[in-house]
């Protein structure tokens, strides 16, 4: 069994029938729509299995029908839980594809060795991601999503090679 990842969080209910809203943390609403069948967990312990009968994408908010959650009453018992999967159910992914959790506190090296320190966090920008690494000293690398940027990763090895080239000279000069 994997590590449990958080998905997203029930933040309020929509309308009067029992949809709840949730706040995404995924990159696309589909992961919460692949399976049917949904993991809840509160702060405290709680959890709670759940079934979707219905779902939609409302910007960085997702609109979700749950079985058995019938009036606004019943969504608002679910504000505070999020919404969890075990890694070893994501589904795969394809070349060149990779999930965040996957990436954070990855190291980055370029192809000669120099450390460029460890992923500490992912900017989704809308034409590609950027990884941003901070070294031991704090400092900070932006690196693009880009075939041009990134040249290798090792999900197994926790590594990503880059090449120093394609990063903005300002992120260079480090």
């Amino acid at each position: 069994m994997g590590e449990e990842i958080i998905l997203g969080e029930i933040v309020k209910p929509h309308g009067i029938k029992g949809a709840v809203k949730v706040k995404s943390h995924a990159e696309s609403p589909e992961i919460f729509l692949a399976s049917s069948h949904l993991k809840l967990r509160r702060k405290d312990g709680t959890r709670r299995d759940v079934t979707v009968t219905r779902g939609g994408d409302m910007g960085n908010r997702l609109i979700l029908k749950l079985d058995g959650i019938d009036s606004r009453e019943d969504a608002e018992t679910l504000i505070g839980f999020s919404i969890v999967i075990d890694t070893d159910d994501l589904p795969a992914t394809e070349e060149d594809e990779y999930y965040w959790h996957d990436l954070i506190d990855m190291e980055v090296l370029d192809s000669k060795g120099r450390r460029y320190g460890y992923i500490k966090r992912i900017l989704p920008t809308g034409s590609n991601d950027v990884y941003i690494a901070i070294d031991d000293e704090g400092r900070e690398t932006l690196i693009p999503a880009t075939h041009d940027a990134v040249l290798d990763v090792s999900i197994t090895q926790k590594r990503m090679i880059i090449d120093p080239t394609a990063l903005s000279d300002d992120t260079n000069a480090n």
